[in-house]
């Protein structure tokens, strides 16, 4: 089996590749990646080589023609991870966003298309960002359903209540795990473009490939997680802060949660999707632990990791597109064979994670600047204002 990987260099991609090579079925690999400098170094490539030998490396544009076609040559399965990332940059800059994951989608599928080739399987990296707020719990006051979008004001938040309400009584709504059948109601620009390309590969499903496979990602982290790039996560930002001592801003009420799921069990899913026999992957699936974690505990975490002085200041602070709850539904990724029980627990990645970035230095002059382009674009809102 030939699997080619649209930014197979990345975060996650280096770690699909990783697993991928344990693979007695997969006889070849093939990545093209653009080595954006928002997230790689500049040795980034030549540390990609030395890591990976026999994996055939291009550096190229998914938006290029002539690249794709070498990726896409003789390929059984395509894995498409290519993207750009920051929720928040995202609404500020929507003409990158629309080039890179709606064009660079569309362009996957034209060289597919004139190649005539049809694929065993097509794998796409999505986002539980699709859902906006995700499911929530029927009031538990005046049993209201909440309706299929659930949002939240911004009066309210800007008024502390950052919880979404009960459209008819005002009572505080519990959040529930997420399905893959929830109502899809993107919250950014980024959010929209995943769920576009979602539509873009389910139109040629069958067509360009026998089984097409879209994972909804939850939060992923990891050892190789970039500390340098500002739209990488609450983790590598909260990490760079505290090995600074600086003040660790906990937007809302600290309260906002988020599921957690280690890279290593991202990428041996992906790898369990493309060997496995017959049909058993072939839709759309949550991929995260079902478990939820609030961004307060992780910032106490890994301020005492680090024996910080950091102040963990919890601001009121708000992002306007932020969720504020979402773990994920697992029954049908389980139900597939895959055992999300032994996921690694976020206690242990987060140890891991923590010990892998002890000695790597950061700063935080991309945070700082990503805030700051966040308030230039009405994205930002300060409790200090109100």
């Amino acid at each position: 089996m030939k699997v080619a990987i649209t930014g197979g260099a990345g975060f996650i991609g280096r770690h699909v590749v990783s697993a991928l090579l344990k693979l007695k079925q997969v006889r070849a690999i093939k990545v093209l990646d653009s080595f954006d400098d928002q997230v790689h170094d500049s040795e980034a490539v030549d540390h990609f080589v030395a890591e990976f030998p026999g994996v055939k490396l291009r550096v190229g544009d998914v938006c290029n023609k002539s690249d794709v076609m070498w990726l896409i040559d003789q390929a059984d399965v395509v894995i498409h991870l290519a993207a750009q990332t920051g929720t928040g940059q995202s609404m500020y800059e929507p003409v990158r966003y629309t080039h890179d994951n709606v064009l660079g989608t569309a362009n996957l599928l034209q060289c597919l298309t004139e190649s005539k080739r049809v694929l065993k399987k097509f794998i796409l990296a999505s986002s539980r960002s699709v859902y906006g707020e995700g499911q929530y719990e029927a009031c538990g006051r005046c049993l209201t359903q909440p309706a299929n979008v659930t949002l939240r004001s911004q009066q309210n938040m800007e008024n502390g209540i950052f919880d979404p309400v009960c459209s008819k009584c005002g009572n505080t709504l519990k959040s529930a795990a997420t399905r893959e059948c929830c109502f899809k109601a993107p919250l950014s620009y980024y959010a929209e473009t995943k769920l576009i390309q979602e539509r873009q590969v389910s139109l040629y499903n069958k067509r360009l490939f026998e089984e097409l496979v879209i994972f909804r990602f939850q939060n992923v982290y990891g050892e190789g997680q970039s500390l340098n790039n500002p739209y990488t996560g609450i983790l590598a930002i909260f990490s760079t802060l505290a090995k600074a001592n600086s003040e660790i801003n906990i937007f809302e009420d600290g309260l906002e949660s988020r599921d957690f799921v280690h890279v290593s069990d991202v990428a041996s899913t992906i790898g369990s999707a493309i060997v496995c026999p017959g049909n058993t992957f072939d839709g759309i699936f949550n991929l995260g632990t079902g478990v939820a974690v609030s961004v307060i505990q992780v910032a106490e975490s890994i301020s005492k990791y680090f024996n910080s002085s950091s102040v963990l200041g919890i601001s009121g602070d708000f992002r306007v597109g932020d969720i504020r709850h979402n773990y994920a539904d697992v029954e049908l990724l389980n139900s597939s064979g895959i055992k999300t029980g032994d996921f690694i627990p976020f206690d242990v990645g987060l140890l891991r994670f923590l010990e892998s970035i002890s000695n790597i230095s950061s700063n935080t002059d991309g945070y700082i600047q990503s805030i700051a382009e966040l308030k230039n674009a009405g994205m930002f809102i300060s409790a200090k204002k109100h």
